[in-house]
């Protein structure tokens, strides 16, 4: 796997968690509400796309990561942010990541 395919493919997936750890221990005071946005953005879009049945474009062969580094991705969000009891964001994460691979299933 190259850094380059990585950080092009996965490159906002690999910050989050830094940004779940960042609000979560309060190194800033914006950082929470950025992560709260981000969150309900991102689960308002995973939504309307599987309502409206879009599927994300496939990358070609050569170029795909493994499907597993984001669900460990998905699983380290949740994870940090059960670590800290921010138990509803939690499950909108949980909720982000099922939502994910249904619509990864339906590719």
């Amino acid at each position: 796997m190259r850094p380059g395919l990585l950080i092009r493919q996965a490159g906002w997936d690999l910050l989050v968690p830094f940004l779940i750890l960042g609000a979560v221990l309060r190194l800033h005071p914006l950082l929470p509400w950025l992560l709260y946005a981000y969150t309900v953005l991102l689960l308002l879009l995973r939504l309307l796309a599987l309502a409206a049945g879009l599927r994300p474009p496939r990358p070609p062969e050569g170029e795909r990561l493994p499907h597993t580094l984001y669900h460990l991705l998905y699983g380290l969000d949740v994870a940090l942010l059960l670590w800290a009891r921010w138990w509803i964001w939690a499950a909108l994460w949980a909720l982000i990541w099922a939502l994910a691979a249904l619509s990864e299933r339906r590719r």
